[in-house]
């Protein structure tokens, strides 16, 4: 992406990337469950059909669901407000 059309984004977006920050939901928790589970899965190192099934349920019990409706909620208020 050129750099100017990265700064436009940037500050476009910058208003609804700070409230990313304030999710109650644990990132970290879900990052690591993600590195652990999902990316192995997603590279090739492990058998798609057995162990995806597991990934998916390690990021529901890390709270991905809780995450992704918090993530578009506050997409929407911004978005909305634009």
């Amino acid at each position: 992406m050129p750099r100017t059309i990265c700064c436009i984004f940037d500050a476009y977006f910058a208003s609804f990337l700070t409230l990313l920050v304030l999710l109650p939901v644990s990132k970290a928790k879900i990052n690591g469950v993600f590195s652990e589970y999902m990316a192995p899965v997603g590279n090739g190192f492990v058998e798609y059909a057995a162990n995806f099934p597991k990934a998916l349920e390690k990021l529901k019990e890390a709270g991905i669901d809780k995450y992704v409706a918090e993530y578009q909620k506050q997409f929407s208020e911004w978005h909305a407000q634009q």
